[in-house]
């Protein structure tokens, strides 16, 4: 039985270490190509990467040296700024930021409200 004892720890790790091998392959199948491939959007613009409302129709870069964002035309909606100055969020992009709503309501205020700002 004691010459039994290296043979079998012998197969254990030639059988670990295939099935290693075999994991670390990558899977040759076709579905599993045709659905990761990206599909080809349309492009718009690029746009100012700290929100401001410079647009350009080719790649360039900020004054800090920041690279212009492609909007592509499903995103263009996704944040957009009106004329009035009024911010419109898609509601794919809310969903992502955890933005929460309540109906308008009167409540009594903490006596100590603590605000940040910057007068311009």
């Amino acid at each position: 039985m004691n010459a039994r004892n290296p043979i079998i720890a012998i197969v254990i790790v030639l059988a670990a270490a295939g099935g290693y091998w075999a994991g670390q392959r990558p899977m040759n199948d076709d579905k599993a190509v045709t659905a990761t491939a990206p599909t080809e959007r349309k492009h718009l613009y690029y746009r100012n990467p700290m929100g401001l409302p410079d647009t350009s129709p080719v790649p360039k870069k900020d004054s800090m040296g920041m690279d212009y964002l492609p909007v592509y035309a499903g995103d263009a909606a996704a944040t957009s700024a009106a004329s009035d100055g009024s911010v419109q969020i898609s509601p794919d992009r809310i969903q992502k930021l955890g933005v929460r709503t309540e109906a308008a309501a009167l409540h009594a205020m903490d006596p100590v409200l603590r605000a940040s700002g910057r007068g311009e």
